[in-house]
């Protein structure tokens, strides 16, 4: 069987038998995948502690091309991002990005803008405390670059362009209405939130991170993002309740 290499980052495991597990990772050359790790629980195990959710790790794993479960056989630790006594808020938050990563990354195919998503995501909230701002910077751009997030530059009924105006989205179609056009029907998106929306698109997760979101503007985004992904998951995000009651917006 062919063996294959790359980076992952643990996204969540779960018990196989008295010392297996199965792992499930996103992996930055083959999208997401599931590979058993024998012997993991072992006091000897050649994986010891690397294989903790949301660790970054380098792979080797075999398996026939096609099949939904691997082989693990290594797993070197680059970082661990919930090692050295992290925070409540930073186990929370990270947490949450594994699951909707879990939830829209394809397995065996690659999107290493996905991957580099993550990690640079996680660096930012080791670095400094996360917030609103690094959370639906994170829900955005994961929408975007899964091809769920609508164009909301322009008005779909009379073509004005709203980005820095403000707009109401309707996520169910992915119609987008100024306010004018939208007579007060659909998710309203005020002039804060749509500039924020925009300055996503052009910066690093670190430094739209370190700019405060108004509460407001969070909270729209927040209700924008939650309406997409229970659209196309057809269920919540059980960290996503947890996040909501931890900040409170």
């Amino acid at each position: 069987m062919p063996l294959y290499d790359s980076e992952a980052v643990v996204l969540r495991r779960y018990a196989l038998a008295d010392s297996d597990y199965i792992t499930i990772f996103l992996t930055k050359d083959y999208g997401k995948i599931r590979a058993v790790a024998q012997g993991v629980k072992r006091p000897n195990s050649r994986f010891a502690g690397n294989l903790e959710p949301l660790n970054h790790v380098f792979l080797e794993f075999y398996g026939r091309e096609g099949r939904d479960l691997h082989r693990l056989r290594r797993a070197d630790l680059i970082r661990a991002y919930l090692s050295k006594n992290p925070s409540l808020k930073q186990t929370c938050v990270f947490n949450y990005f594994a699951e909707i990563i879990d939830e829209l990354a394809q397995e065996h195919q690659p999107n290493v803008h996905l991957f580099r998503l993550l990690l640079a995501c996680l660096d930012t909230g080791v670095k400094m405390d996360p917030n609103s701002s690094l959370i639906r910077y994170f829900e955005i751009w994961c929408l975007k670059l899964s091809g769920l997030l609508p164009d909301y530059t322009y008005c779909s009924t009379c073509g004005k362009y709203v980005t820095n105006k403000g707009f109401f989205a309707l996520p169910g179609t992915g119609h987008v209405r100024c306010a004018e056009c939208a007579e007060g029907r659909g998710l309203k998106i005020g002039e804060s939130a749509a500039v924020a929306l925009q300055n996503m698109m052009r910066v690093p997760p670190a430094t739209f991170a370190a700019r405060t979101l108004k509460k407001e503007a969070a909270a729209e985004l927040g209700s924008l993002t939650e309406r997409l992904l229970e659209m196309t998951l057809e269920k919540q995000l059980k960290s996503g309740r947890l996040l909501k009651e931890f900040f409170a917006e």
